[in-house]
């Protein structure tokens, strides 16, 4: 697998339907319960693999992140601040994460990209144990539009 947009998150960037500079994005860590699918459009496709539950609503449930920041889109790249998500409950193994649209439950909150690989192009693979978890943001930003 690689790092890749899914495809109505996609249609909804070129439909001009998100705001990246006041849109609510954050990232779910995932693990291997998740698999993921082309045809998946809402983040409750991926509650196989939460970590934690999903809370729409600040502190972001373990796994969850608060709202990205620094938000800009330049020369077809969306970068962003990095990323911490704050005490991950112990006991699992992130193997993937996605970036999504907020909203206020997860059945309505829209996926944009998910990831699997790391700047290296390798698999990653992190040990929960109830520390933070920090999402350091490529200087090439999340994605290329």
């Amino acid at each position: 697998m690689a790092n890749k947009l899914y495809p109505e998150g996609a249609e909804f960037i070129s439909k001009a339907a998100i705001n990246f500079s006041t849109a609510d994005l954050r990232i779910a860590l995932l693990t291997s319960g998740y698999t993921y699918s082309a045809a998946h459009n809402f983040l409750d496709d991926c509650s196989g693999g939460y970590i934690g539950a999903f809370n729409a609503t600040p502190p972001a449930a373990s796994g969850f992140s608060p709202q990205l920041t620094s938000v800009v889109v330049s020369n077809g790249n969306v970068t962003a601040g990095n990323v911490t998500i704050a005490a991950v409950a112990s006991g699992s193994t992130v193997t993937q994460w996605v970036l999504y649209e907020n909203n206020a439950s997860d059945t309505a909150a829209k996926l944009i990209m998910h990831q699997d690989v790391d700047g290296s192009a390798a698999s990653f693979s992190i040990p929960t144990n109830g520390g933070d978890i920090t999402i350091t943001v490529h200087g090439s930003g999340l994605f290329t539009i």
